[in-house]
């Protein structure tokens, strides 16, 4: 009966090791395919701005290309 009680501590510990090595190895998977995983929060956010400022860019440009070209096109067809 004594042994028993040491067995099962050491089995609960193993147990416990295994889950958060597990539990590390699915996270480098993810980061395989995703390596923003690894990145602190602040890190994230900093990139998700940059992402949105990019974004926001490129839909401010191309919303003024279309708005010349309808200008344009306009000015051309009513003389």
């Amino acid at each position: 009966m004594k042994a028993v009680i040491p067995i099962l501590l050491i089995a609960i510990i193993v147990i416990v090791a295994m889950g958060l090595y597990i539990r590390q190895l699915r996270k480098d998977l993810r980061g395989v395919k995703d390596p923003l995983v690894f990145l602190s929060a602040k890190d994230r956010r900093a990139y998700a701005r940059e992402l949105l400022d990019r974004d926001r860019e490129r839909y401010e440009a191309e919303h003024q290309a279309r708005l010349n070209d309808i200008i344009f096109n306009r000015g051309t067809e009513d003389t």
